[in-house]
This record gives structure tokens, sequence and C-alpha cells, in this order.
């Protein structure tokens, strides 16, 4: 199915104090000139952006715009359990590229910033934060551990164990065989191509400018990490493909209490400049956690962006 135009208007200036204009969501299909209207579901209206939740809240909107772009090739940085890969999958035809660390992320105090109980591990959780109340805590760590490596998921993937002072056995969510298993559970790993290794050293250099149609940045949430992903998305999605920045909110109290967001606004203050002058637009979509850029025809040269 042939995708709907992404012809954007011309970048307006944000307003003040913040780094994009905003777009409200049920006026999408205005600004991207979509013949369907984004229908929000009622939480939509009704949460606070502080308790926002992607599987719940911007999902949805992503759904609307993959059906509606319907990228043939996606690229997309961080995948975890592979919930946001679907939104893509089961909505157009596309073929989609992940980018993950194999061994899964850490938090600030070095300690695995995603995981699950293992024997709750067969009921999906979807949470996009740490469970608070699993063994990731200090004192529920046995300490000196080792790694170990089971099979237990229906495709029968390694995940990486380690086991806490109560005996359970704690999944790290976002390692191994865990990453992009919905994907693999829904039957639609034939469309998946997934590339593990820290973004910043991916070598992309054998993908021509302009490959991707679409792309959703949501890995490592450094500044550094995030202005890196942007950089190899202003290369690789064509003119009128979309750039879809995750953990992007102005809103104060959900900055207060998200540090990936934080880490989102600093990397997109210090690019502003850039992304004006490479997107035809770029907005933030009100209420969400989501930043959209709509590539225009300039060429980005990456090598004199990373030696600039």
């Amino acid at each position: 199915m042939k995708s709907e135009s992404t012809v954007a208007r011309p970048v307006e200036a944000p307003p003040e104090g913040a780094l994009a204009p905003s777009q409200p969501a049920v006026l999408l299909h205005e600004r991207l000139h979509f013949s369907v209207p984004f229908v929000p579901p009622a939480s939509n209206r009704i949460r606070a952006l502080h308790e926002w939740r992607m599987e719940e809240n911007d999902s949805p909107i992503l759904r609307y715009l993959y059906r509606h772009v319907r990228p043939r090739r996606h690229l997309e940085f961080g995948t975890w359990e592979g919930r946001g890969t679907l939104d893509c999958l089961q909505e157009c035809d596309a073929a989609v590229w992940s980018i993950n660390l194999r061994h899964g992320e850490t938090n600030e105090q070095g300690r695995w910033a995603y995981d699950a109980w293992l024997d709750d591990y067969a009921t999906p959780r979807h949470d996009h934060a740490p469970h608070a109340d699993h063994a990731h805590d200090d004192a529920d760590y046995a300490h000196d551990e080792a790694l170990r490596f089971v099979g237990c998921l229906p495709h029968s993937a390694s995940l990486a164990t380690r086991t806490a002072r109560n005996g359970r056995t704690v999944v790290r969510t976002d390692a191994m065989g865990a990453i992009g298993r919905l994907v693999h559970e829904a039957g639609l790993g034939h469309r998946l191509c997934q590339i593990y290794c820290d973004s910043r050293q991916w070598d992309a250099t054998s993908l021509p400018d302009g490959f991707f149609d679409s792309v959703l940045i949501d890995g490592g949430h450094s500044a550094e990490v995030v202005a890196s992903d942007t950089r190899h998305s202003l290369r690789l999605v064509h003119s009128g493909g979309l750039i879809l920045w995750h953990d992007y909110c102005p809103d104060a109290e959900a900055q207060a209490g998200c540090p990936s967001i934080r880490g989102v606004l600093d990397a997109m203050s210090q690019l502003a400049p850039t992304i004006r002058r490479y997107c035809a637009d770029w907005f933030w979509i009100e209420p969400s956690w989501l930043l959209v850029g709509v590539r225009n025809d300039r060429t980005f040269d990456i090598r004199a962006a990373e030696v600039g």
C-alpha cells in the first residue's frame, strides 16, 4: 500500500522556552497531510504526562504514524522486549533493523536497568521503567553471583539471570534472548534484523544515504548516545521520512521524575540548530513523549558533524 504524503510545513519558531513547537495529537493529520485524524484512547485525554506509559499512551500514536507513513525499511535504536517494534511490524509491511546492547543497560548505580522475577516472566509486563519491586536493589542481590544463561522462553532463547538473596531468580529483560522476544513470539522474527552493539560504535557505512523511511530513537538516553543516534538518523532517513524521538517531554513534572527525558532534552538542546537545518519540520506531539522530525532534502555529512 502506498504511503500518504508527509510533506511538511517550513520549520516554525518554537514557543519561548521550548525547543520545538507543539502539535495537538488530534491534529496530526493536518500537519502531516494524512487523510484520517488520530483518535486518542481515553487515557491520553486524562492521564498526566508524568504518569505516561509508552505501551498504553504512545503506542497508539506510533501505530497511527506507521499505518499512514507505511515505511518499507524502519530503523529502531532500542528494542527492549519488542513492544514498540510490533507497533511498526503489525501496522505495515516494513522490515525493521534494531540496534541494542547485547548485555543490556545499567543504571547510574551500576545495577541492571531492566529486570523481572524469572517465575513471573511468562506473564509479560510492559512497564517502560525498571520494576521498582523487583530484585535490582542492592540489598536484594546475592553478592558475587555469576551470570548464568537459561532457556525458558517459548522460542528457547537464552536469558541473562542472577539469583537474589531470597533465592528467586532475576532475569535481565533487555539483554540476550529477551531483546525483541515479543516479536519472535508473534511469529514476526523473519522481518527483524537485530544488531548487537553500542550504537555509538555502529558501522553503518555500507548503508547508503536515505536508506530508511523512518527511525525511532529510544535506546540509550544519555545526551551523548541520543546525539549519536540522531546523527546516524539524519544521514540514513530519506527526504520526507520520519525521525521519531521517544522520551521527549517538555512537562516539568515528567522531567523531574525521569532521567531519560532529561538526557533527550539535553541532546535536543545541543542539536537543535542542526535538526532545524536538516528537517523540513520538527515538533512535539501534545500530549505525548514523542518528538517528530520530517527530513528535508539536504545531504547530511555525518563525518563532518562528528568532527564539528
